[in-house]
């Protein structure tokens, strides 16, 4: 971008600066004659208002007193009954709470007891795994010398009737 554009932008933007300047004065001094001219206005609706709240406020507040004087005996009805039910529901969730103790360790002893039968049983299978590993070997090595033994006898029969190669 050169200098000559630079200069038009500038110019430019100076212009309508001054344009919305301009327009901005025109309508402060409108707005100004209609805040004035409705300010009057509002103040009497205002007046009016306020005295017609206070006369609401004042016959809500004694409605309010009489109100709460019967919410009050209601309040200390409901909360003795809701002590008495306070105090029934804690021994009722007494109750539970032993027997749920009392259920979990029963299965806490049945846990017990079948991760014991779970260990002697893995050691029994273990055992005998070792046991049947045990019994394999001696009948692999069993079978081996016979195998062995039947071999040489073959070849000292082969060497007898000279078919041996």
């Amino acid at each position: 971008m050169d200098a000559d554009s630079l200069t038009q932008i500038r110019q430019i933007v100076t212009e309508a600066s001054q344009g919305l300047r301009e327009e901005m004065g025109a309508l402060r001094g409108e707005l100004r004659q209609e805040i004035l001219s409705s300010s009057s206005a509002l103040r009497g609706e205002m007046q009016s208002l306020r005295t017609e709240l206070r006369q609401e406020i004042v016959a809500t507040a004694t409605t309010l007193r009489e109100e709460m004087g019967g919410l009050r005996q209601e309040v200390s009805a409901s909360a003795a009954t809701l002590r008495e039910d306070i105090a029934d529901a804690k021994r009722h969730t007494g109750v539970l709470v032993e027997d749920l103790h009392h259920k979990l360790d029963l299965v806490i002893e049945g846990q017990q007891f079948h991760r014991q039968q779970f260990v002697d049983i893995r050691s029994e299978i273990h055992q005998e795994s070792r046991d049947t590993r045990a019994m394999l070997q001696l009948s692999y090595h069993q079978l081996q010398e016979r195998v062995e033994n039947l071999e040489r006898r073959l070849q000292t029969v082969e060497q007898h009737l000279g078919l041996a190669t």
